[in-house]
């Protein structure tokens, strides 16, 4: 979710520079009409279309782009995963170490299943999109956590990891 988030982050900013620097740009090349009386025409017709293609960017800026309070709402949501994930690992190392048995501990998933819930909806209101850098290195940030945690290796089986995760978005 991090990664996800990261990304929409940047392209945001990335998508302002390039608005900033095609609007300063637009701007500026005003001033060679002075410079080069000559060219005026080609000059205008330069700053006209510079102009307007930063003001076309603008203008869908806020459609391809996400805003601040889909951004807050993703770290909400980032944060419930945290949360359910937690809860979910403390309940695997209870039955783990022996401390509950597998009718406890299977009663205990499931009633920690249905908390999800709330958290499915929130992500299918966001309508989070599969992105492929995001998700590969979701992967290789979970089979490293993994390794280190627990001493479970799952890198040479990470095309596998990759094909249940896909198969779960299904």
């Amino acid at each position: 979710m991090s990664q996800y988030t990261g990304i929409k982050i940047d392209f945001r900013k990335w998508i302002s520079i390039v608005i900033l620097a095609f609007s300063v740009f637009g701007s500026v090349s005003w001033a060679f009409w002075k410079l080069f009386p000559e060219k005026a025409a080609v000059i205008s017709s330069v700053c006209f279309f510079i102009i307007a293609v930063s003001q076309v960017i603008a203008a869908v800026k806020d459609t391809i782009v996400i805003d601040n309070e889909i951004v807050r709402k993703l770290c909400e949501l980032r944060s419930q995963y945290i949360a359910y994930f937690n809860k979910l690992e403390s309940l695997w190392l209870k039955y783990n170490m022996n401390m509950i048995d597998t009718e406890t501990a299977m009663k205990e998933y499931y009633q920690l299943r249905e908390t999800v819930y709330p958290i499915e909806t929130a992500k299918d209101e966001l309508n989070i999109n599969k992105l492929k850098k995001a998700d590969k290195k979701g992967i290789e940030q979970t089979n490293e956590y993994l390794k280190t945690r627990y001493n479970v290796n799952l890198s040479s089986s990470s095309s596998k990891t990759v094909e249940a995760v896909e198969d779960c978005d299904k």
